[in-house]
């Protein structure tokens, strides 16, 4: 057989291999087929997933807070007595109930609470009403805060009718006084509020310098709201009260079948004859560029019946000068206290003494201090 007759059939022959090779390329390089084998199994993994959902959490038990008497109606009580109360709270819930807080109104005072009921169980909340400063209908309330979901808040009710029996008018005494000066009594009047006849047996004060009496009052006294018969009560200070606010009460002791004893609140001011203001000179704290215009002025009141004048007025601070005038001449003065422009630098601290005709109060003493930085 000749080349040329030969070539043919070599051609032939290697394409007859060319199949089975292909083959083996597939088999070692199969992406295709691997991606279409592997999606059925992802399909059927998501699929049994969705079929088979996660369990959820059960709730918890939930307490259920109920209050068995929500108000509660105490009728009538004295004025000035304190009435305790107590509620009672029930949980008919499943879950623990906790208290938080038990929030009172003004007039209302809680004095304690369970924190914690259980399913089943029962609590309290204790107040007491302080009736001193309440008269006729009230009305009050607290409010408890608990973990019931439901209803986390409930609101307790106290109600009453507060009277008197013994009344009191003014229902106070205030006291204003000038020290050494004479001033007239302090007057209340005190009778029975319900018809039944009643006496002072006895005033007690709450200091020794403070007097008070009662008596009868005479027909020319009787306050026009009252019946004929009440009682007249007088409140005087000592002269030697002490300077300052007022803030007490008297004790009143009666034959009241109902009221024995009745509170009146005391109150009022102390004043010396001649007061500064302030009582204080105090310049604070200053730059040395501000000396030169710096000044500190403060007012004398004469509280006496009688009219003063300031004779001469010292400072023992050598760099402060000082001078008076008279803005309501005998009543009220104007004290002015400069810096000199060449004060030293530092704290200082001193006194102004200003000197008067008052007999009672012939010198007023006055702190001065300040900082020059």
């Amino acid at each position: 057989m000749s080349a040329r007759s030969l070539a043919p059939a070599l051609v032939a022959a290697l394409l007859s291999l060319s199949p089975p090779l292909a083959a083996r390329d597939d088999e070692a390089a199969p992406p295709e087929a691997h991606s279409a084998a592997s999606e059925p199994v992802a399909a059927t993994t998501d699929a049994a997933k969705s079929e088979t959902p996660a369990a959820e959490a059960a709730p918890a038990p939930a307490p259920q807070l109920v209050v068995v008497d929500a108000v509660r109606d105490l009728g009538k009580i004295q004025r000035g007595e304190r009435a305790e109360v107590e509620f009672t709270l029930e949980n008919r819930g499943e879950g623990p109930l906790k208290i938080k807080s038990a929030q009172p109104a003004c007039g209302c005072t809680v004095a304690s609470f369970d924190a914690e009921i259980a399913p089943g169980g029962s609590g309290h909340v204790r107040a007491w009403l302080d009736s001193s400063t309440l008269a006729g209908a009230v009305a009050k309330s607290i409010t408890v805060v608990s973990n019931d979901p439901a209803s986390p808040r409930a609101v307790l009710t106290i109600k009453a009718e507060i009277v008197t029996f013994v009344t009191v008018s003014p229902a106070f005494a205030r006291v204003l006084q000038v020290r050494s000066q004479p001033a007239a009594p302090t007057v209340v009047q005190l009778w029975s509020g319900d018809g039944t006849p009643v006496e002072v047996l006895e005033v007690q004060a709450p200091e020794p310098w403070i007097v008070a009496y009662a008596r009868r009052a005479a027909p020319g006294e009787l306050r026009a709201e009252g019946p004929a018969d009440q009682w007249r009560i007088e409140v005087e200070l000592l002269p030697d009260a002490p300077l300052g606010p007022l803030a007490d009460k008297l004790v009143v002791r009666t034959s009241h079948p109902r009221q024995s004893e009745v509170e009146i609140p005391l109150s009022g001011f102390v004043r010396a004859v001649l007061t500064p203001a302030p009582a204080i000179a105090d310049f604070g704290s200053l730059g040395r560029n501000v000396l030169d215009k710096s000044r500190f002025v403060l007012k004398l009141f004469n509280f006496g019946s009688e009219p003063i004048e300031i004779q001469r007025a010292a400072i023992d601070v050598p760099f402060v000068t000082v001078a008076t005038a008279a803005e309501d001449p005998g009543r009220r003065f104007r004290v002015e206290l400069r810096l000199a422009p060449d004060a030293p630098k530092g704290k200082f601290e001193g006194t102004l003494r200003l000197e008067t005709t008052s007999p009672s109060m012939p010198v007023v003493e006055v702190p001065v201090r300040g900082k020059i930085g």
